[in-house]
C-alpha cells in the first residue's frame, strides 16, 4: 500500500477482514467525505477526539435504512485503528 494508490483502495485494503464490500464501499465512501477531512483538520486534540468518537458510533452503529450492514465489536476496534493509520 502506498500513498499514490488512490484513498478508496488504501481504505478496501485496510479493511480487508470485512467481508461485506457493499460495507466497505459506504465505510469508505463516508470515511473520505467526512471523517478523513474531520481528523485531518483537526486543529486541537479536543477536535481530534471529536472526530475518531464519531468515527467510532459510526462503525458500532447497527442495521439502520440507510446503513444495510453491522460490524461485530471486534471488527469496530480493528476498522477504526485501521482508518486512524490512513489519516
Amino acid at each position: 500500500m502506498t500513498e499514490q494508490e488512490p484513498m478508496w483502495i488504501r481504505v478496501a485494503d485496510a479493511l480487508f477482514f470485512i467481508e461485506d464490500t457493499a460495507a466497505v464501499a459506504q465505510i469508505a465512501d463516508r470515511f473520505m467525505a467526512g471523517y478523513l477531512p474531520a481528523m485531518a483538520g483537526a486543529q486541537s486534540d479536543a477536535a481530534w477526539e471529536r472526530a475518531v468518537d464519531a468515527l467510532q458510533r459510526y462503525l458500532a452503529t447497527g442495521f439502520t435504512p440507510r446503513k444495510k450492514w453491522a460490524l461485530d465489536s471486534d471488527q469496530v476496534e480493528r476498522a477504526l485503528a485501521a482508518l486512524i493509520l490512513l489519516v
